[in-house]
């Protein structure tokens, strides 16, 4: 069977569930809430009710489901691993970015998430490597691959490097996020005064933003 290719969240989305998810614990699985009986066009369209509600946990199991029943389909294992992302659960979108990329080698989403594996496992050097192969399909700069390549470089001890590859970035609207993760990757990196520099013009941009006020304070 075929099925149109249907995107459950944008790729911005994706991305910032990655950067949340560096810090994350692996997920539990749950058993699935469909019987295998319903076959992959149930379970597809299953899935498609579940993002409409934005059960995302339920989406993920329904393509889950879809995909055992059409394992060689690969629209759904496209939709099966953002939809595990989405989830938050990241060790099964680690196997499934693993799947794509041996179908789709330059497949953005699915690079930047191994790119996180990578950093989350301290390879930074093999970080780096997903991120740039991540870039090459996306059109102009981005943020969220510049941030993930700038953590990749301050984690082989090249802070003022990544930094200045992060200033290279003038999206003006993404001003304050730019200097937010800037100055937190200079606070790791021990530049205590380059870091509130960068914090302070992120509150400043956009003083309302809890995150942003808590890492000036502190």
């Amino acid at each position: 069977m075929s099925f149109k290719k249907r995107a459950p969240a944008s790729f911005p989305l994706a991305l910032a569930i990655l950067m949340a998810g560096l810090s994350l614990a692996p997920a539990k699985g749950n058993a699935p809430r469909l019987p295998p009986a319903y076959g992959a066009s149930g379970s597809y369209l299953a899935a498609i009710v579940a993002n409409s509600q934005r059960d995302t946990g339920s989406a993920a199991e329904y393509y889950r489901e879809a995909l055992k029943a059409d394992p060689r389909n690969a629209t759904l294992l496209d939709q099966t691993f953002v939809a595990e992302l989405l989830d938050g659960n990241l060790p099964e979108a680690f196997r499934y970015a693993e799947k794509t990329i041996a179908r789709d080698p330059g497949n953005t989403l699915a690079q930047a998430v191994l790119g996180v594996r990578a950093m989350r496992a301290r390879e930074y050097a093999k970080a780096r490597n997903h991120f740039d192969r991540a870039a090459g399909g996306v059109r102009g700069a981005d943020l969220a691959l510049t941030l993930f390549k700038a953590y990749a470089l301050a984690g082989q001890g090249e802070a003022q490097t990544a930094l200045k590859s992060i200033d290279r970035f003038s999206d003006t609207e993404s001003k304050a996020l730019r200097d937010y993760f800037s100055g937190l990757l200079a606070d790791v990196s021990g530049l205590g005064a380059e870091a509130e520099t960068r914090l302070k013009s992120a509150y400043g941009a956009e003083s309302g933003l809890m995150r942003i006020i808590d890492a000036y304070a502190r």
